[in-house]
């Protein structure tokens, strides 16, 4: 029996819709995907090359916040070319919402400006096609593994730790980094640093790619906090450094060795687009 025509002119308007949504999903993503890596190349490099341009009175004794900035965008970066790549990484869409939501309550207060980079991120996530799937958060935290779990749990009380400290100098405008407002944006990279690594823990859509993204940063600021500024205002030390070094091998281990989810194994992941 052949279908009713009636019905088919009813569903092709909505499956042309979901197409064109999804188009645009993945150009807003690759788009503020690519703004995010140049961040990324413009600061993460501070270590090395200054290629800011407020010139070195303020940059030079700031290397270590430059760097720590363009280390935890990319995060957000790679989490965005990814969900152009495959959008149904629900996990990663958890990811980057919560780093939105972190960003604007701790920056909002001392920079209103910092709207305009936030909107970069906020809009792709209007344009997500699959916001249902997120449903299945708890799920994702079933056979997540207990070792992963407290290795993501250690690494993020110590950031949240350093970010109360961020937080309170910024609040208390006593120094250059406070004026220059290095401080709240120090705070606010730890705190998603530390909150990229708990999702990372979980077995959701996506989670490798967190694992990696989670273990490069980890690996790369502990090699700068040890090798390179680790006198440097905020910087870890080479204590910190080395133990930054350490939770970088830990994320690593966890995407290497990663109990896959039940979830990731349906028939409908086959299909992901």
């Amino acid at each position: 029996m052949s279908a009713d025509p009636s019905q088919a002119a009813v569903q092709r308007p909505d499956g042309t819709a979901q197409r064109v949504r999804l188009v645009v999903f993945r150009v807003l993503a690759t788009l503020a995907g690519l703004f995010f890596v140049v961040a990324v190349v413009l600061m993460a490099s501070a270590p090395w090359v200054l290629l800011q341009p407020d010139g070195l009175a303020r940059t030079e004794p700031n290397r270590w916040f430059l760097t720590v900035a363009g280390s935890v965008d990319a995060i957000t970066a790679g989490v965005l070319l990814a969900l152009a790549h495959r959008p149904r990484r629900t996990l990663l869409v958890a990811e980057l919402s919560a780093a939105v939501v972190v960003a604007g309550a701790i920056i909002l207060p001392f920079q209103p400006s910092f709207a305009a980079i936030l909107a970069i991120g906020v809009i792709p996530l209007l344009a997500y096609p699959y916001w249902r799937d997120i449903r299945a958060f708890r799920s994702w935290w079933a056979s997540a593994s207990r070792v992963d779990i407290i290795l993501a749990a250690l690494a993020a009380a110590g950031l949240l730790v350093t970010a109360a400290i961020a937080l309170s100098r910024q609040i208390s405008w006593t120094d250059q980094a406070a004026q220059a407002d290095w401080w709240s944006d120090y705070a606010e990279h730890a705190t998603v640093l530390a909150v990229a690594g708990i999702l990372a823990a979980s077995t959701g859509p996506g989670w490798r790619i967190l694992r990696i993204l989670c273990s490069v940063v980890w690996l790369y600021l502990g090699l700068v906090a040890l090798l390179v500024l680790p006198h440097h205002t905020a910087s870890w030390g080479r204590i910190g450094g080395a133990i930054a070094i350490l939770v970088g091998v830990g994320f690593g281990v966890a995407a290497w060795r990663g109990v896959r989810s039940p979830a990731l194994t349906q028939p409908v992941a086959a299909s992901t687009p």
